[in-house]
């Protein structure tokens, strides 16, 4: 007997959006308006590595006609099923679903949304009064709709064990819970949307949850889960195969991660977790990449994570606690791609001194040799610090560490 439903809603900033979406695919078009001048992110959910991650590849997948399980088998290489995993995949590496929201659950996306950084937000009807707090920073100005395609059913039922010694209680317990006062009194006071229809309809509560409508579409449309006794199996299979495939590393990133990799000239911990990331993108197993790196795999599951929350910024040692980074991101990946780049011929120098690159690029040598140290770069042991011939390199590493690139 179910005790109460759910079912997904699509949150956005009536401020920067004029009207939402028709279907999943005008997202990016909309996010781009809204986001000029702004510097907001784009679309927000809950893309971290467990069941919500499940519930948002399905919504994508459904969105595009496509199933991951049909019949009892597994279909997810039907192309309906890949265009909507390419949906994510596309959302992170064009820049509209931000890199750090593959590592978000229901309350950090609602987090962020509240403190008015994203645009659209998928998240579940409990939000709603959050948002609507007086210390949320988009109070009043945020509306809610269904998905644009069809949402996973969320809820709660109830039933009786057929060992209980107490069924006709157990029984008469269900029918309060489930009546309508009840089922009224839990929709309005603790946001668990009602599994009795008639509370929808309401004046009460729509007044209250002026969502209510929206909801109520929603959970109309919405669809199963895999209905198997298996489905701890099949859901961890599908979390396993689609949050590696979304977290994808840039290609950009490759190229800086394989120099990384195999550079004498950067210190021993930073060339590990580039290779773990290599081996992260083949397609390798957590265990096998632990094997062939020679590490734990928590620490693979770590720099993995990290990676997913920061990109390659995340592969650096974190400051000490109580010690803010003295160095701007886009200053140090400034630093960065000069120091792996060979000084101008006019110089008449083989190799950077500290002093000598802090006048090329307008800041303290201090500096440069802070950045050094954390990166343990010693571009004066020409024995092992070697430059590449090829032209393009400084374009191509000012790319990877992403000195042109937006780092908001």
């Amino acid at each position: 007997m179910p005790l109460h439903t759910n079912a997904g809603l699509l949150y956005y900033r009536t401020d920067l959006v004029e009207s939402p979406p028709n279907g999943w695919s005008d997202l990016p078009g909309l996010i781009d308006h809204a986001n000029r001048g702004q510097g907001v992110d784009g679309y927000i959910g809950q893309l971290a590595h467990y069941e919500g991650l499940t519930v948002n590849v399905s919504e994508a997948v459904w969105g595009q006609g496509g199933e991951l399980v049909d019949d009892g088998r597994a279909v997810a290489d039907r192309p309906e099923a890949v265009d909507g995993l390419r949906f994510l995949i596309n959302g992170v590496q064009e820049g509209w679903i931000p890199r750090a929201a593959l590592g978000d659950n229901e309350e950090r996306s609602r987090e962020q949304f509240q403190e008015g950084k994203a645009v659209f937000m998928r998240n579940w009807p409990y939000a709603y009064e959050l948002l609507n707090s007086a210390e949320s920073a988009v109070r009043g100005r945020f509306n809610v709709v269904q998905l644009p395609g069809p949402s996973a059913l969320g809820g709660m039922n109830l039933a009786i064990s057929s060992s209980s010694q107490k069924k006709a209680t157990a029984l008469e317990f269900i029918k309060f819970l489930t009546s309508d006062e009840t089922q009224h009194e839990v929709h309005i006071r603790g946001a668990y949307p009602a599994a009795v229809s008639s509370v929808y309809e309401e004046p009460a509560v729509q007044a209250a949850q002026p969502y209510t409508a929206e909801l109520e579409k929603s959970i109309r449309t919405a669809r199963s889960r895999p209905a198997t006794p298996y489905y701890g199996q099949v859901t961890a299979a599908i979390q396993a195969a689609a949050h590696p495939a979304i977290v994808a590393i840039a290609p950009e990133d490759l190229h800086t991660l394989g120099q990384w990799s195999r550079s004498s000239s950067i210190r021993a911990a930073l060339a590990e977790r580039a290779k773990i990331l290599l081996l992260a993108a083949e397609g390798t197993s957590n265990t096998e990449i632990a094997r062939q790196v020679g590490c734990s795999r928590p620490t693979v599951i770590l720099w993995r994570q990290r990676y997913t929350q920061a990109g390659l910024d995340g592969l650096g040692d974190r400051p000490r606690s109580g010690r803010p980074q003295t160095v701007r991101r886009d200053r140090r990946a400034e630093i960065l791609a000069a120091t792996l780049s060979p000084p101008p011929e006019h110089l008449g120098v083989t190799h950077w001194s500290s002093r000598l690159l802090a006048d090329q690029l307008g800041v303290s040598h201090n500096t440069v040799a802070r950045v050094w140290r954390e990166y343990d770069l010693k571009p004066w042991r020409l024995e092992t610090f070697k430059f590449s011939t090829d032209p393009a390199l400084e374009a191509k590493v000012r790319d990877v560490v992403g000195l042109y690139l937006d780092t908001h």
